[in-house]
């Protein structure tokens, strides 16, 4: 049974802490101001707790750059029993540089089973995605990877790089992967997607590739790789504005079909270019997913008519095992008359608790 956790937001009273008998510690200096100096430090603190099994390091926007990061690496190093890992540096300016010390580093942590790395708006481009990719690789034990890159630049490049790490975690149930704007295209998504089929034991997956321009042929890859994740239970997808056309969506139902172990789903596919076609494609997709018991359908700003909306109605009610509905699809071609008649349509589903619904 893991141990009580020690938590520490206060530099002094960390360091004057019994070190070595850390077990599950949290430390938290989100928005502390820290430059190199304090990295140093905590670093300091940090390579004595030699008994650590569980860490969450919390050091969101304090702006010490690729030397903080890089001393932080070199104290976790020493923390070789760690099994569960949670770094958070969102807005640090870490870097290539930083990101290359820091997994380097880390590579000794090779008992870990949870890894959490939160690296949003860290200047990290197809380089330091290659290092991660490394990284990630080695991570053998791994069940569960969250891994957050909001707002880098890691283009085609740096997505096959993850993809080929993911190759490598095959024991991976969970997976956490935020892309949202990183210049990935479709492309990206290809080699991405390649490791992720072979995530064979994969029950979760909750991925963001919003603001990508993956396109059509990105989304339908995306759904080929989903099909061969047969343990899939959980999946949330985003795909915003992603220039997502008929093609893709038909493309996406496809793959979603062949997910027969389905029972959570959110898909969201808001400001992309999707038609009535589209839509009747995916409800059909619904249907053939016969565990479904829940499901978030995101479609605002689309191409969709009173037409498609009946269809995925009809499909719906054939949704036997459904229970919980939310579906927001305003913003899109449905008459404002035909509104309120299409609403209560859902709304007399039998079985069915709708949630939300905004047309």
């Amino acid at each position: 049974m893991m141990q009580q956790i020690q938590f520490f937001d206060n530099l002094a009273t960390f360091a004057g802490s019994s070190l070595q008998n850390h077990i599950n510690l949290s430390v938290d200096f989100n928005y502390s101001s820290f430059q190199v100096k304090e990295a140093i430090q905590l670093s300091s603190s940090l390579a004595k707790c030699i008994n650590l099994l569980k860490l969450e390091l919390l050091l969101d926007n304090n702006k010490f750059g690729s030397q903080g990061a890089s001393t932080i690496g070199n104290s976790i190093a020493n923390c070789s029993k760690l099994q569960d890992l949670i770094i958070s540096l969102k807005d640090n300016y870490v870097g290539n540089e930083g990101i290359a010390s820091l997994c380097s580093s880390l590579v000794a942590c090779n008992q870990l089973s949870n890894l959490k790395l939160e690296l949003k708006s860290n200047l990290i481009s197809a380089k330091g995605a290659s290092e991660l990719g490394i990284f990630i690789a080695k991570c053998t034990n791994l069940q569960q990877l969250n891994l957050d890159l909001f707002a880098n630049k890691i283009g085609a490049e740096g997505a096959q790089s993850l993809g080929f790490s993911l190759k490598n975690c095959s024991k991976i149930t969970k997976l956490d992967l935020n892309l949202y704007n990183n210049f990935i295209q479709s492309e990206g998504a290809k080699q991405l997607c390649s490791g992720l089929a072979q995530c064979n034991n994969l029950s979760t997956l909750r991925i963001c590739l919003d603001n990508n321009k993956i396109g059509d042929q990105g989304i339908s890859d995306l759904s080929l790789s989903l099909a061969n994740c047969t343990n899939l239970s959980n999946l949330s997808l985003n795909a915003i504005k992603n220039q997502i056309l008929t093609n893709g969506a038909i493309g996406l139902a496809s793959g979603l079909s062949k997910c027969s172990n389905l029972t959570v789903l959110l898909l969201n596919l808001d400001i992309n270019e999707i038609d009535d076609e589209g839509i009747s494609e995916l409800g059909f997709a619904f249907v053939k997913c016969i565990k479904l018991h829940s499901l978030r359908l995101y479609l605002l700003n689309n191409e969709i008519s009173d037409k498609g909306i009946l269809s995925l109605h009809s499909s719906l009610a054939n949704c036997f095992n459904l229970s919980e509905l939310s579906l927001f699809l305003s913003k899109n071609k449905v008459k404002q008359a035909s509104s309120r008649e299409l609403r209560n349509k859902f709304l007399k589903l039998k079985r069915i608790v709708v949630k939300a619904y905004d047309i």
